[in-house]
């Protein structure tokens, strides 16, 4: 009875070998991110189509909210159990990269030929570990109404312009304002919206030194608006989204927020005449023009034991057509800088905003800068 126990136990191992022969040899891939549940269905066509090129790869899509993904990579990065490929958002880079929890990629592009240099990556202290590969840019949204009754032809390129354009369309007695701020300390980031943007657009930094002469300079233009009576009342308890309804309810002229907001706009006022503009930069200036910007990231685990197949999927989903299909149905601009988008056609507005990226760069510090503790 041993025996034939034995001989069958040996003939099931046997068979079960024989049958998964081509499955032992494929390695499953781990790619936690938050697009797909804000866009579903955002990759079952592409995940397909590369484990369809690579039988050797499967893809675990692990599909989570933004707000649990950031907990897990944390969570995860501190026990060593960080998916193969995560997606990321910039402003943890520093966390990530301190934890080792990613590894550089920088060398992973020096060996692709056809990717090198089409792409930028949040770096920390030198090194490479969050690469860039959808956009979200932050123009200026301005009311063209407002700003023709005013006697303005055109929207504010500089401060100065600011500065005039501001003083005309003010009119408390009317509850009108300038511009609108969100700094509720809630939602750090809209002070990069509202305040760091204007440093950015002309390619400043705030890190690692914040208090420079330049800083300081551009802050106490800044203060000088809000103390003209420009800025709406109760801006710094205000969010984003409260920016956006005062732009679209017309409290506002003008305010910098995110070029996704744009269909919430038009369904909120859909007979309001507005336009987008570059960020204002200090008079005389002529460098590098920059819009803040949002990101998807994306990044390899430290701790991955298939690093070499999750880069071969990163090359897929960073290739300029894959690349430019997640960001026709994300509404973004691709990292990859030869990259083209049909979404825009959509709206002239979309057009005029993808025009203007491929004229500028990006920039959001927070990526590779140290929180405070």
């Amino acid at each position: 009875c041993i025996g034939l126990l034995f001989a069958t136990s040996l003939c099931f191992a046997v068979g079960g070998a024989d049958q998964s022969g081509n499955d032992s040899k494929q390695v499953t891939i781990e790619f936690m991110q938050w697009w797909e549940p804000e866009n579903p269905g955002l990759f079952d066509s592409i995940i397909e189509r590369f484990q369809k090129a690579n039988p050797d790869i499967k893809i675990n899509l692990i599909s989570k909210p933004f707000s649990d993904i950031q907990q897990q990579v944390t969570i995860a990065a501190a026990s060593g159990t960080l998916s193969d490929v995560v997606a990321m958002d910039p402003r943890w880079a520093y966390d990530v990269a301190k934890q080792q929890a990613v590894v550089p990629m920088d060398d992973y592009f020096k060996n692709d030929s056809k990717l090198n240099g089409k792409y930028d990556m949040t770096r920390v202290n030198g090194k490479g570990y969050v690469i860039v590969f959808q956009n979200f840019i932050y123009p200026l949204f301005y009311n063209k109404t407002y700003l023709a009754d005013a006697g303005i032809a055109n929207p504010p390129s500089t401060w100065s312009e600011l500065v005039t354009v501001a003083k005309r369309v003010t009119n408390s007695n009317k509850d009108r304002y300038a511009l609108a701020w969100g700094l509720n300390v809630q939602s750090p980031n809209n002070i990069q919206n509202d305040l760091l943007s204007y440093i950015w657009a002309m390619d400043g930094s705030v890190y690692p030194k914040f208090d420079t002469p330049a800083n300081q300079e551009a802050f106490e233009f800044l203060i000088g608006l809000y103390k003209a009576g420009y800025i709406q009342p109760g801006a710094l308890v205000a969010a984003e989204q409260d920016k956006v309804e005062l732009f679209a309810s017309g409290r506002v002229a003008m305010c910098v927020t995110s070029l996704a907001h744009i269909n919430m706009i038009n369904q909120r006022a859909p007979n309001l005449n507005y336009d987008l503009a570059m960020m204002p930069v200090k008079d005389g200036y002529n460098g590098k023009r920059n819009f803040k910007n949002a990101v998807w990231g994306l990044g390899i685990s430290t701790k991955s034991k298939h690093k070499e197949q999750a880069w071969k999927f990163i090359q897929f989903l960073l290739q300029p057509d894959i690349a430019t299909e997640v960001a026709d149905v994300a509404h973004a601009f691709p990292g990859h800088k030869d990259s083209t988008v049909n979404w825009v056609n959509s709206n002239d507005l979309f057009k005029k905003a993808f025009n203007m990226y491929q004229q500028c760069g990006t920039k959001n510090e927070s990526g590779g800068a140290p929180r405070a503790s």
